[in-house]
């Protein structure tokens, strides 16, 4: 398996704006990405939500202008790595 990497402008108010995820491809990687990526937005942007877990009629075009930008990140040609350091400031 290869760890692909993707700056993201979903995410780029979140640390440096990176989403990582590993496959045997590409494409692979991407499906889990964006599986993580929607799973993120639904828990961190949970406002869009009605209680129901639908996306409330008022916020459908940001929801929608949110997963292109997902797709998007996503359609960019990865950094494909064997490893990952990760820095922080602390």
């Amino acid at each position: 398996m290869k760890l692909y990497v993707w700056r993201s402008n979903a995410c780029a108010n979140y640390g440096l704006g990176t989403v990582a995820a590993i496959g045997e491809t590409v494409d692979e990687a991407r499906v889990r990405a964006f599986s993580a990526l929607v799973d993120w937005a639904k828990e961190y942007r949970c406002w869009l939500f009605d209680l129901d877990g639908s996306v409330g009629e008022d916020e459908r075009e940001e929801w929608e202008r949110l997963l292109k930008t997902i797709n998007t990140d996503l359609e960019s040609d990865p950094q494909i790595m064997t490893a990952l350091v990760v820095t922080g400031s602390e």
